[in-house]
């Protein structure tokens, strides 16, 4: 349900129950939904370049104070991620992995591995 007109969607579902209506016959629905979207902070105007293999920090503010720190104002997220677990960003173009605990700034940032 993360793409096209929700009218669509209940177009398509009014199809499908009168199909199994008229085949007396139950049917499940079932449908991709979209995951957690997650807006970064601001980014500097020059914007990011992300080098593979290069290290970057995410920090727990909303405006990104140089070209080595992305501003992600989110603190849930923090403390929810593990070593190893990725970050997709630009819709999912780009993956990040984050490889260090948070052992500074209180737990207000990620580094993490392009």
């Amino acid at each position: 349900m993360g793409h096209g007109a929700y009218k669509v969607h209940a177009q398509t579902f009014h199809h499908l129950r009168c199909i199994s209506s008229e085949l007396k016959r139950p049917m499940a629905i079932l449908q991709d939904l979209c995951g957690l979207n997650i807006l970064l902070g601001n980014l500097p105007a020059e914007g990011l370049m992300l080098e593979t293999g290069s290290e970057v920090i995410f920090l727990f503010q909303k405006k990104g104070e140089s070209i080595d720190e992305i501003p992600l104002p989110l603190p849930t997220l923090f403390p929810m991620m593990r070593p190893g677990e990725p970050i997709l960003i630009n819709d999912s173009r780009v993956k990040l992995i984050k490889f260090a605990p948070m052992s500074i700034l209180g737990g207000r940032f990620l580094l993490i591995r392009v």
